[in-house]
């Protein structure tokens, strides 16, 4: 690695870093919505790939995409752990481990064919408008809309 490419690790790792303090402070009143909307940087790094954006643009849409995916997880985490019973939160995150990492070989092993059958800019574009579906489909559910965070309660130790 060049030595000038050595020396900004620590600064992204620093951003990146920041970025995870950002999602401990950020409340939503709709976290489980919250949560879906801030993932959507991932549609822009699609976006980029498929317009053959300039690789700047591609690596600010994937930084982007890296922050948006921090505070997801720290939003999907906490309403999985305030809203899914303790007794049934085994089997809800094994159905969510296998949606986010099982079907992943599936999807690796699909992507090559179907971009050697229809090409790779128009797989690209296949796997944009797939997700923008998903993520719209799962915003216009009523329950990701409708549920909100408690009221936070008063801090009786510093009145």
């Amino acid at each position: 690695m060049p030595a000038r490419g050595r020396r900004s690790l620590p600064l992204v790792a620093s951003a990146q870093s920041l970025v995870g303090l950002v999602a401990l402070r950020y409340r939503p009143r709709r976290p489980l919505l919250a949560s879906v909307i801030v993932a959507w940087p991932l549609l822009l790094e699609l976006l980029a790939l498929a317009v053959y954006a300039p690789v700047w643009l591609v690596a600010a849409s994937a930084f982007a995409a890296g922050a948006g995916i921090a505070i997801h997880l720290a939003l999907w985490f906490t309403v999985f752990q305030r809203e899914v019973p303790e007794h049934a939160q085994s089997r809800v995150s094994a159905y969510d481990a296998l949606g986010s990492f099982v079907l992943i070989p599936l999807g690796m092993a699909v992507v090559g064919p179907v971009s050697a059958a229809i090409g790779i800019q128009e797989t690209i574009w296949a796997a944009f408008a797939i997700s923008l579906a998903c993520q719209l489909a799962i915003v216009a559910l009523p329950s990701v809309r409708g549920m909100r965070a408690p009221e936070p309660r008063p801090n009786l130790a510093t009145g």
